[in-house]
């Protein structure tokens, strides 16, 4: 295990590829407009009579992180081992965890991004320990959403079609939690990760997106019923809350205009906040996508300074509610955890958005833990030990008290710590399998590898019905990506020659082994459970945020 303070900027890793590869928008996507009043010109009144917005800067203002920023420093160093690392035995208590939609890693101030959007997230791992490479079991939000309260892949738990929803066969979290005496309360405000596909299954209070907001809801929105249900068992050691906010999600806004001026200058391009997934290759090749894709660089920096406000307006609401913790004497003893259910490509590899690739900017999420159970003397460190979505339900189970249910992938986050050389040649893996395609990663220490499996024509054409669309997907073979992450953390370079499973180096076919029998031991024998009709709010709620078109 590694254990380090967090780096300095100056250790991170800054692509800066020609502007001769950003080429012209090629069938470029029509801004979206968001769910919020459009900004007010300089000199008019903002939205309500409120006071004149002052004017943009001529230039985009400082940090101005290039376009191509991706940090992948964090797989390039390997400073000394800490001491042993054992976990204070504490007593049952409350259990906070809060999912960011499509909020990247990359973005927190610990892990070095320029901007400061994320100054509360940042004190939370200053008072517990963030993990550099913890992975999504899923691209997209229902199935990575339900791996985090289930404790399985998404191949097992199969709540991966757009309509699939979670068997009650399948115990979760707060069912589990309930049975050791817990009050377990949800709050979600993304229809894809709530009880519309049967993800309010044993929680005892609830609130989603079907009966309580009118269109999306804001984190200060979600907030309020969260700050409720703290109120009302403050005085109870035994609570658990699983809330979901979702603003730095597609279309990228902010709740008030001004927020979203923060990053932007005169004369920006217009916002393209909700861009196409993949653009072709000019040369039609699969996977020689050029960065940026088919935005320009002032676009793409317009685009990312929108999301960047998002992720800080998320931060803030998050320090808001620690602060409200911290009013009514819960924060001190309460494991608080803030995670992503993914995270949000930018054309670092040609593709936006999420759901169908496994490059880090998509898969690698944040996750930081504040917990009574972590010694006082590592309290603001962060490890490189390799960690995902399932080892979320044994933690958690660990920390109320409980044990983990062996039948479980997943491991509990103290166990990696203490015992990292018990865990060293650890395999995680996601999986996407919805529209026909089928990508499954397994990641090691040091390599990635995605296969991808010849897609079903009909099934795509029937969902997708243009191939132009996502270009990516490949009908008639096998399709391999393989990166050596110690010499290629922004993974540009790929093993497998024109994909070609054959192809790849002698010492990583371990890896494709693995992933073949990860595939072949899914189970077979029973079909997801289906919705068969969706409720109105959440049905405009999916199609607001893309999902229903």
């Amino acid at each position: 295990m590694t254990i380090r303070p967090p780096r300095p900027l100056s250790l991170l890793l800054l692509l800066f590829l020609p502007a001769a590869l950003l080429g012209a928008r090629q069938g470029a996507t029509t801004a979206t407009t968001p769910p919020a009043a459009p900004p007010a010109t300089e000199g008019e009144g903002g939205a309500d009579g409120a006071p004149p917005l002052p004017p943009l800067p001529k230039t985009p203002p400082p940090p101005n992180p290039d376009p191509e920023y991706k940090h992948g420093s964090y797989l390039l160093t390997h400073p000394p081992l800490a001491p042993p690392f054992r976990a204070k035995k504490v007593p049952p208590h409350p259990i906070y965890v809060i999912l960011v939609d499509a909020l990247r890693a990359d973005r927190l101030g610990i892990n070095g991004y320029p901007r400061k959007l994320t100054p509360n997230i940042d004190a939370l791992a200053a008072d517990g320990i963030s993990f550099n490479r913890f992975y999504a079991n899923a691209p997209w939000t229902k199935p990575s959403t339900t791996s985090y309260l289930t404790g399985l892949y998404p191949s097992r738990h199969r709540v991966q079609p757009e309509k699939a929803k979670l068997a009650p066969v399948f115990e979760t979290l707060p069912e589990a939690l309930s049975q050791l005496g817990y009050v377990t309360g949800g709050v979600v405000g993304n229809g894809n990760g709530s009880g519309a596909f049967g993800l309010d299954q044993g929680f005892s209070f609830y609130v989603d997106t079907r009966d309580h907001w009118d269109g999306l809801p804001t984190a200060e929105d979600v907030f309020v019923h969260v700050k409720r249900f703290a109120a009302k068992n403050r005085r109870r050691q035994k609570h658990f809350l699983f809330t979901f906010i979702v603003d730095p999600h597609d279309p990228y806004h902010t709740p008030d205009p001004k927020d979203e001026r923060e990053f932007l200058w005169e004369g920006h391009p217009e916002i393209v906040r909700t861009p196409r997934w993949e653009y072709a290759p000019k040369d039609g090749s699969k996977w020689n996508f050029p960065p940026g894709g088919g935005l320009s660089r002032d676009q793409r920096r317009a685009t990312i300074a929108v999301y960047d406000a998002a992720v800080k307006y998320a931060d803030r609401q998050i320090g808001d509610l620690i602060a409200d913790l911290k009013k009514k004497g819960i924060y001190e003893n309460a494991t608080i955890i803030v995670t992503a259910d993914h995270g949000e490509g930018f054309g670092e590899h040609g593709i936006y958005k999420h759901a169908h690739h496994f490059f880090d900017e998509v898969v690698r999420v944040p996750f930081v833990m504040k917990s009574p159970a972590i010694p006082k003397a590592y309290r603001g460190m962060s490890t490189d030990v390799l960690a995902q979505g399932v080892d979320l339900y044994p933690t958690v189970l660990y920390l109320a008290g409980g044990k983990p249910n062996a039948k479980r992938p997943g491991v509990n986050l103290f166990d990696l710590l203490a015992e990292p050389e018990k865990y060293e040649d650890r395999l995680l893996f996601s999986e996407y399998n919805t529209f026909g395609i089928s990508r499954t990663m397994v990641l090691s220490k040091d390599y990635k590898l995605i296969l991808q499996l010849p897609a079903n024509e009909e099934l795509f054409m029937k969902k997708v019905r243009r191939k132009d669309l996502l270009p990516s997907v490949v009908f008639d073979r096998e399709f391999v990506q393989l990166y050596d992450l110690r010499t290629d953390g922004l993974e540009m370079n790929n093993l497998a020659r024109d994909g070609d499973p054959k192809t790849i180096p002698k010492q990583t076919r371990f890896l494709l082994d693995a992933v073949r029998h990860f595939i072949a031991t899914q189970p077979g024998d029973k079909a997801p459970q289906m919705v068969e009709k969706l409720d109105p709010e959440t049905e405009r709620d999916l199609r607001a945020l893309g999902y229903i078109k």
